[in-house]
């Protein structure tokens, strides 16, 4: 008995002095960029390099950054400021990692860095990028909290939710602008927007019990190309790129809109659904709303199955169809002025259009205001002028406004007064089949490049090097559907709709 009560107080003394002796390590650089040097920290720990129980702390202001030089597990991660790269290597974190500013990444190129943590809290006063030269792997296992700052992802460097974990609080000041990966088969919202908005998308009620699947969903403010089908509506407003890894193990799938400030006219939510792109077509899937004509989410009746590519609102009667479809909005320096041009494809209900102007980008102001056509089914040409330019930057945005008071805004084009350029571009054929001919109305010296993206916001053909005022691009070896190609010049961007048929 006596030998018993002896090995049960050594056993508590171990586990006691393991609480007791972890330890903070802060981050000051001064000698090199390793890790696990400790000359490079800030710490009572008796220790080479930080331990499985430990606090580490990047701040900003070092000389010399930390990188990984092994993989390493610690128990919470801090970082205030400055950079932290994993390069090839893998930092395992089994309790939490805070991100109140500065940069994570993944300086290996063709190589994958990888963040596993138990928890991840961003609040962060502006942009945390995973984007890297080599691939960039983030994995949450417990919770991810959305307190403040934008998380930008890329295809590459991924936010990875697992299994059973939970995402808080994501809103219009924090949340994902890119991909997010759901492991699994538990109900899960996506914490997805643009950096502007949040625009969450849901998946509950999977078909099967596997926890290996995963669904990889990201948003953009992008129409979505072609027609709905059997009639109705399509949203040109947004669309959620959605593809998963599993097609046969299948999920209900929820939307959810704002109407004033990302979604459109919504003045029927009952005739609200999701629809759904195999690659080929639109398809309507029925379902449920909730909420008001304002703000709500629409759920379909029953798992969504087959190929999927893409999801956005539909309205199969047309009530809800949105006031306009924007084909093309531009603006360039001329003279003593700036010259801005919007052509749509069709409105419904559309009282009129704002042309909005900003010299930082976040506080606007109005420039002018047209008339809509109310009601529309051909291609309408609008212009505006800006005869009080400033020199350097400015931006605009053309807000428009239906009948029933709901606005939306399109994307901000960006023009250098300081170098202004003659504001003709324009392309044809539209529709095209395999050639596009640009003419840049301006010498090819001032264009920068001319990128394609498909209906989805990806980046699918990039152009450079332009030698004539009308040069030809070859869109042949991309599928049919709409696409948008941005046009930049050293004092303007031209974002133009065009149909490959």
């Amino acid at each position: 008995m006596k030998l018993t009560i002896k090995t049960l107080i050594l056993l508590t003394l171990t586990i006691s002095s393991q609480s007791v002796f972890s330890a903070t390590w802060t981050w000051i650089g001064g000698i090199s960029n390793n890790f696990d040097t400790k000359a490079n920290w800030s710490t009572s720990s008796s220790s080479s390099r930080p331990q499985t129980d430990d606090h580490v702390i990047i701040n900003a202001g070092a000389t010399y950054q930390p990188q990984l030089t092994n993989s390493r597990t610690i128990k919470n991660f801090t970082i205030n400021g400055g950079t932290f790269d994993t390069r090839r290597y893998i930092l395992n974190v089994s309790s939490k990692v805070t991100v109140n500013g500065g940069t994570i990444m993944n300086s290996q190129t063709s190589r994958t860095g990888r963040i596993n943590t138990v928890n991840f809290e961003v609040n962060a006063s502006d942009v945390l990028s995973f984007a890297s030269a080599g691939t960039l792997l983030v994995t949450v296992s417990g919770t991810m909290t959305f307190t403040s700052g934008i998380v930008q992802t890329t295809s590459d460097d991924l936010l990875i939710i697992s299994d059973n974990a939970t995402v808080s609080n994501a809103n219009d000041n924090s949340h994902v602008n890119g991909p997010v990966r759901k492991i699994g088969n538990d109900a899960f919202t996506f914490p997805t927007g643009n950096g502007s908005v949040y625009a969450p998308i849901g998946i509950s009620d999977f078909s099967s019990g596997s926890t290996a699947q995963h669904t990889t969903v990201y948003y953009t403010t992008t129409a979505p190309a072609g027609s709905l089908n059997g009639g109705g509506v399509l949203s040109s407003m947004e669309t959620w790129s959605f593809t998963r890894s599993n097609a046969s193990q299948i999920s209900r799938i929820t939307l959810f809109y704002n109407a004033a400030q990302r979604s459109g006219g919504i003045v029927d939510s009952s005739d609200l659904a999701v629809a759904v792109f195999n690659g080929t077509t639109w398809n309507p899937i029925s379902g449920a709303a909730t909420g008001s004509n304002s703000i709500g989410s629409v759920t379909t009746s029953s798992r969504v199955s087959g190929s999927i590519q893409g999801v956005t609102f539909s309205s199969p009667s047309g009530i809800n169809a949105l006031p306009i479809e924007l084909l093309s909005f531009n603006a360039f320096a001329g003279k003593n002025h700036v010259s801005i041009h919007w052509s749509t494809t069709s409105e419904l209900n559309n009282d009129f259009f704002t042309v909005e102007k900003s010299t930082d980008g976040q506080t606007w102001s109005a420039v002018a205001k047209m008339e809509g056509a109310m009601q529309s089914n051909s291609v309408l040409d609008y212009q505006v002028i800006d005869n009080k330019p400033v020199s350097g930057m400015q931006y605009y945005r053309l807000r428009q406004t239906d009948v029933n008071g709901h606005s939306t805004v399109s994307e901000t084009v960006a023009v250098n007064f300081s170098e202004p350029v003659n504001p003709s571009v324009s392309l044809y054929p539209n529709p095209a089949t395999d050639i596009v001919n640009i003419d840049f109305g301006t010498s090819p010296d001032l264009v920068t490049g001319v990128i394609v993206y498909n209906a989805a916001g990806q980046k699918v053909l990039e152009f450079n090097n332009f030698f004539s005022q009308i040069s030809q691009i070859d869109i042949s070896g991309i599928e049919n559907g709409v696409y948008f190609l941005e046009i930049s010049t050293i004092s303007g961007v031209s974002k133009t709709r065009i149909i490959k048929n």
